[in-house]
């Protein structure tokens, strides 16, 4: 089924990868509360630490590493290229070469 999605503008890019809604989960564990999401359209990963417990914010989900390429096209597990803090420049030419219309 064809999405409507269509690639974000370039001074959108960054807005599309921060939106927890463009965000998929490919793997939970609540054993080791770890977590590992798809960016929708993208081949770009992130791991995530679940459930941390901070007195100033609660309970909470942290971004561990981002991977901004994936290994196999759909595969649901981390990738290449680990990144903690990818530059906005990096996640737009990312986003740009990888965008699949078709694929969330």
């Amino acid at each position: 089924m064809m999405n409507s999605m269509k690639r974000p503008l370039v001074k959108d890019m960054n807005d599309y990868f921060r939106n927890p809604d463009n965000w998929a989960t490919k793997w939970e564990s609540d054993i080791v509360n770890l977590r590992i999401d798809k960016l929708k359209h993208i081949g770009i990963t992130r791991l995530v630490h679940t459930n941390v417990i901070s007195d100033y914010v609660g309970r909470h989900d942290v971004i561990i590493t981002y991977s901004m390429y994936d290994k196999k096209g759909d595969d649901p597990w981390l990738g290449e290229y680990l990144e903690r803090d990818p530059s906005q420049n990096f996640i737009r030419e990312c986003i740009k070469h990888q965008w699949t219309e078709d694929i969330e």
